[in-house]
């Protein structure tokens, strides 16, 4: 496993989050990787609200559990589609629970 860290921004001013955790990543034909990463989320999304249009998540500090396929090139550059998943586990009340997805670009230092 290696460390991450990274960030979803939601450009209509929903939830937004930071993360951190541990990711796994396996090759395969070549540049191809599969990759899927566990860890923890901030976020300033709604802890309660009556809503229909917002998720309540319970509490600022959430799991993250994420999933991605994609292609390496250059070395050090690759692009995936990911799905990632931020809950509470049912620890609080509320846990509607969020998900993402969409396309990344990553870095390897």
């Amino acid at each position: 496993p290696r460390p991450h860290l990274g960030g979803n921004i939601n450009s209509r001013k929903d939830t937004s989050q930071v993360y951190a955790g541990l990711s796994w990543e396996w090759s395969f034909w070549g540049s191809w990787f599969a990759g899927f990463n566990l860890g923890g989320a901030v976020h300033d999304g709604k802890l309660k609200t009556l809503k229909t249009d917002r998720k309540e998540l319970g509490c600022r500090l959430l799991f993250r559990e994420s999933i991605d396929v994609g292609y390496r090139f250059g070395g050090r550059h690759g692009i995936s589609g990911f799905l990632d998943h931020i809950s509470n586990a049912k620890i609080f009340d509320r846990n509607e629970g969020l998900e993402n997805w969409g396309i990344r670009y990553g870095y390897r230092f």
